[in-house]
């Protein structure tokens, strides 16, 4: 997870992160209904299967475009 463009935590998953078979949440836990600081989420970005950054980068000041 990169935090300002600046690496924060990583974590290895070996298996499969969602089974698709509930709710997609982004900044909640649908487990015990907590909030994971959500609120405070600006351009989020979800890819499949891409590493869009492996290091530290310079965060984007426009928006992500819509493709």
């Amino acid at each position: 997870m990169f935090h300002n463009g600046v690496l924060d935590k990583t974590q290895t998953q070996a298996q499969q992160i969602i089974d698709n078979s509930g709710v997609f949440n982004i900044g909640a836990t649908q487990t015990w209904g907590g909030s994971a600081g959500g609120l405070y989420l600006d351009e989020l970005r979800v890819t499949k299967d891409v590493a869009r950054y492996s290091d530290n980068y310079t965060v984007q000041t426009t928006p992500f475009p819509n493709a």
